[in-house]
């Protein structure tokens, strides 16, 4: 998406929720594809909801006051799934899933595309005869959001942390991505904290002690790391909930001893040696006419050559 469009799309996603905080009283929300089902305020997203944004339903769920998904019509099995724990982690009164509204009065059909347009809010006006709001108003010469004030260049994963946040939920027993993730025998290598598409997991040294810690809040459950520990050292027992990931919970999975190869300064567990085992290999065979010790007990062979 070019940068005039992005700008636009926020633009458009924060009249939109200027005018749901205005006239609270819920809005029901409809894929792109899907037929009006209630003759109550409505609202019909640039898309599907098997493919929106969670913070998004999050940030229409909390100006609105209540959002019903009508998803009776989207046939992404998988994307109800998700939007049911969305609903349990926001609560049944503020993100109702299937289920339409049956007393509510009579509303228009909102777009997405085409939110409703304050003229003096978006001018940089202030708005007569109403309250002032939480957020700024739309107008030139203030940063665009999507509803909160959202870090610059986050990922959606830590958008929704935020949007949660700006909901109120700050403890939840729900399972959330974040992973599980215990350590035995780690080496401190760091190939875990590189695999981490999301730096969840970093890797500190301090004096003769090197840490391994993980990010709750960060976590997205891909499981990279465990699937690159060269040591095997990465255990998954399940998922936290969202109480830790809201929290930005930072727990240690690893201390390790370990001290500075003398000659090519890389951290490595301390055995007493002043050179990590690449240079001491290097300094033993400098020439690399032989084969690794490992190497040739897998073969069967001894350090002549010679089979065992």
């Amino acid at each position: 998406m070019r940068a005039h469009d992005a700008q636009s799309a926020h633009t458009r996603r924060e009249l939109l929720l200027t005018h749901l905080e205005r006239s609270p009283g819920g809005v029901v929300v409809l894929c792109d594809h899907a037929e009006r089902r209630s003759t109550a305020r409505s609202l019909r997203l640039e898309g599907c909801l098997a493919t929106v944004d969670a913070h998004w339903l999050v940030d229409i769920a909390v100006a609105a006051g209540t959002a019903w998904l009508d998803v009776e019509q989207c046939p992404a099995a998988q994307a109800r799934q998700q939007l049911w724990q969305l609903g349990e982690l926001l609560g049944p009164r503020r993100l109702v899933v299937n289920a339409l509204p049956e007393d509510a009065a009579r509303g228009p059909l909102l777009d997405e595309r085409r939110p409703p347009v304050d003229r003096r809010a978006a001018l940089g006006l202030p708005t007569l005869g109403l309250p002032a709001l939480g957020r700024p108003q739309v107008g030139p010469g203030r940063p665009e959001t999507d509803g909160v004030q959202h870090s610059p260049g986050a990922d959606p994963h830590t958008r929704l942390l935020e949007s949660l946040a700006n909901a109120g939920i700050v403890a939840a027993h729900l399972p959330s991505p974040a992973l599980a993730l215990g350590a035995s025998g780690c080496t401190a290598c760091g190939v875990c904290v590189r695999a981490c598409p999301h730096d969840a997991l970093r890797l500190s040294h301090s004096g003769s002690t090197s840490t391994l810690g993980h990010d709750a809040g960060a976590c997205q459950g891909e499981g990279q790391c465990v699937e690159l520990c060269p040591a095997d050292a990465l255990q998954t027992g399940g998922t936290l909930d969202w109480g830790a990931a809201l929290e930005r919970r930072t727990s240690v999975l690893a201390r390790v001893p370990t001290r500075t190869c003398r000659r090519c300064q890389t951290r490595v567990p301390d055995d007493g040696q002043d050179l990590c085992p690449e240079c001491t290999g290097r300094r033993r065979d400098p020439f690399g006419v032989h084969l690794p010790e490992e190497l040739l007990a897998r073969l069967g062979r001894g350090p002549d050559g010679r089979r065992l």
